[in-house]
């Protein structure tokens, strides 16, 4: 290291310079973006830091219902002249493929580049739905008939119509080619195409939610049914092709996929059939997938990035230091799940997996590990989804109760719990398994603390035998804003082993679950929840202790950005988002 570089370090720990001039400094004498990211990670930044918490007490940093905004934003000003955002996400996308597509690294560009019947991306603590390419729908009697009537005029942005035959197409196509986004269109039979502005589509059986998935930003979008077809090949429906081009009809044009350097650049389609106001509008989107979490930081200190959603907790109450950037938290829509094998001894035991809740202190997680960006949860799914209800059993920190449930298990002495393991990538997680991991030896169970990958986490819980006893990690997000799905997903046998990996099974939540599922008055539908919240609860089917906030960091030249409740932080709404002069 030159004797300038390390004199301007000095400067930087001893923080007589702020990060953004030792950003300047540095990059000015030579130093890459990966070796200045790797200096300041390595030396704590010379940011604030918050000390981990020693006792239980309430979380801190909730944001507040419409969000939290830590600096006051610009709220208007002289456009800039460049039109240019970039932004930086971190969940690397495999496809744009809507039909393909289940990532949220993906709804940063497919709800752009593709419009749906329906949308759903509005609100920020709840979703909000709404038509979209639908002038307006009705739903018949039975529930198993939806007619939907297109708005007149919509065009492809290669300016081909849009009629009721690309929609038939595109659900036929998500059915035909049955990756990840078709399970939210199992109950759908047919779609017919009657004449070019209706569509009718039939389902096999009642599905409440299904206005909820059609407005999905997965599965939903509507291709160019000519494009498409004309771009297949051995058989694929486009798939190949759809990987990273578009073919739909939304306010952006997908131009390119820059895989060595990660990043995607859209353009503004300024012949969209919705048009434009005279009011400022972005031209040009390069979104880069960062998934460094100091890059993200120190790439948006630097300027050369606009917004950045990658951010840690520490990063995040660092940002809100530094002049011209704005630290925005949202409570986000994804659960984390601490969960035990139901099909492991001692887990098939309902007073086993009650002490394990009890032992569990998620007020110290959340305040200490996360530094208070999070909400303890108190229903067995997120706070925010239609339907939701607190659970009547609440698990709060208690190693006595803990200590007694065992007891009452014959296991007064405790016994070896085997492995808790967390997910490659979510660090957070290790370190809640660590502080979960002291309290559980204070009542005599032990348990080793292993990190498997996410790839290899799906052939692990395949077989009951090779699924790890305890697992915290990852994140459960909903495709549309109905409680159901997760409700389903998480505790309904049907799903296993996919969400419900940990083997929870009960007939009365199954019972429930397919009432719950066909009941279209909201209010019946809601007390079916109700019932299956208390259930699972009372079963300790998971400990669902944790809603994690989105943290956004922005300049303060950026104008017109919403938060997206259930498309979370990797949403942008680019058509109303600009920037001011600096």
């Amino acid at each position: 290291m030159s004797r300038e570089i390390g004199e301007l370090l000095d400067e930087l720990i001893r923080r007589r310079i702020s990060r953004r001039h030792f950003i300047s400094r540095a990059a000015a004498l030579g130093l890459s973006v990966g070796a200045i990211g790797a200096i300041i990670s390595a030396c704590g930044g010379g940011g604030t830091a918050t000390p981990a918490a020693t006792g239980t007490g309430a979380a801190t940093g909730t944001p507040t219902a419409a969000g939290s905004a830590t600096a006051a934003a610009v709220t208007g000003g002289k456009p800039a002249a460049d039109q240019t955002l970039v932004v930086g996400v971190q969940e690397v996308p495999a496809t744009f493929d809507p039909a393909v597509n289940w990532d949220y690294g993906g709804v940063v560009i497919e709800p752009h580049v593709y419009e749906g019947l329906m949308r759903s991306w509005r609100g920020t603590t709840e979703s909000i739905l709404e038509p979209d390419l639908a002038a307006s729908y009705q739903i018949s009697d039975d529930g198993l008939t939806y007619t939907f009537k297109l708005n007149d005029g919509i065009r492809f942005s290669d300016g081909n119509p849009l009629t009721s035959a690309d929609v038939k197409y595109t659900f036929d196509r998500v059915k035909t080619m049955n990756q990840g986004p078709a399970a939210l269109f199992v109950a759908m039979d047919t779609v017919e195409a009657p004449d070019p502005l209706t569509v009718v589509i039939k389902l096999k059986n009642r599905f409440a939610p299904f206005l909820g998935a059609v407005g999905s930003p997965w599965g939903a979008g509507i291709v160019n049914s000519k494009l498409v077809q004309a771009n297949e090949k051995d058989g694929d429906m486009g798939q190949a092709w759809l990987r990273d081009h578009g073919a739909g009809s939304g306010p952006f044009l997908l131009d390119t996929w820059d895989k060595e350097r990660n990043q995607v650049v859209m353009s503004r389609n300024k012949t969209w059939w919705r048009g434009w106001d005279e009011k400022p509008h972005l031209d040009k989107v390069i979104a880069r997938w960062i998934t460094e979490q100091a890059q993200q930081r120190l790439l948006l200190e630097s300027g050369e990035l606009d917004m950045a959603v990658g951010l840690t907790p520490e990063d995040f109450d660092a940002i809100k230091q530094e002049q011209g950037i704005v630290g925005e938290e949202f409570l986000g829509s994804r659960m984390q799940r601490l969960w035990c094998n139901c099909a492991k001894k001692p887990f098939d035991n309902v007073k086993v997996r009650q002490a394990m809740n009890y032992a569990f202190n998620c007020d110290t997680v959340i305040s200490g590990v996360l530094n208070g960006h999070a909400a303890k949860m108190e229903g067995v799914f997120q706070k925010g989804l239609a339907g939701w209800a607190p659970a009547t059993t609440q698990y709060n920190f208690d190693l006595d109760k803990a200590k007694s449930l065992l007891a009452e298990a014959g296991l007064a002495d405790g016994f070896d719990a085997g492995e808790m393991v967390w997910l490659t990538g979510f660090d957070w997680a290790r370190a809640s398994l660590e502080v979960y991991q002291g309290d559980l030896a204070k009542i005599g169970v032990k348990a080793q603390i292993r990190e498997i990958p996410y790839p290899t986490y799906f052939e692990v819980i395949n077989d009951p035998a090779t699924t790890p006893e305890i697992l915290l990690g990852g994140g459960l997000g909903p495709d549309y804003a109905d409680g159901f799905e997760m409700l389903y997903v998480a505790y309904g046998s049907d799903n296993v082993p996919f969400d419900n990996a940990n083997r929870f099974k009960n007939d009365q939540v199954d019972s429930l679950l397919k009432t719950a599922m066909e009941e279209l008055d909201d209010t019946k539908r809601y007390a079916l929840y109700k019932q299956i919240i208390d259930l699972v609860a009372e079963q300790a089917a998971s400990s669902w202790c944790i809603q994690l906030n989105d943290l956004i960091g922005r300049r303060e030249i950026v104008q017109g950005y919403e938060y997206s409740f259930l498309f979370t932080k990797h949403f942008f709404p680019f058509p109303q988002m600009w920037k001011a002069e600096a």
